[in-house]
């Protein structure tokens, strides 16, 4: 079920992207900058989460082609 989330989220709008979705907004450089600060937010909030409970931000970032 998380796989499936994730992929979802990757066509999803996302407000903190201006409204693009994480495809599109990987696309442009604006774009790619406001997704790192997203995932960095991400990643800091996984540290307190259960290790069962946190985003694969490394995966995140290979679907988005940001590594």
């Amino acid at each position: 079920m998380e796989e499936r989330h994730r992929k979802a989220w990757l066509d999803q709008p996302v407000p903190a992207l201006g409204g693009l979705t994480p495809r599109a907004a990987a696309a442009t450089p604006l774009g790619r900058e406001r997704l790192e600060a997203l995932l960095a937010d991400y990643a800091y909030r996984d540290r307190q989460r259960e290790p069962d409970e946190r985003v694969d931000i490394e995966d995140l970032r290979k679907l988005l082609g940001l590594r």
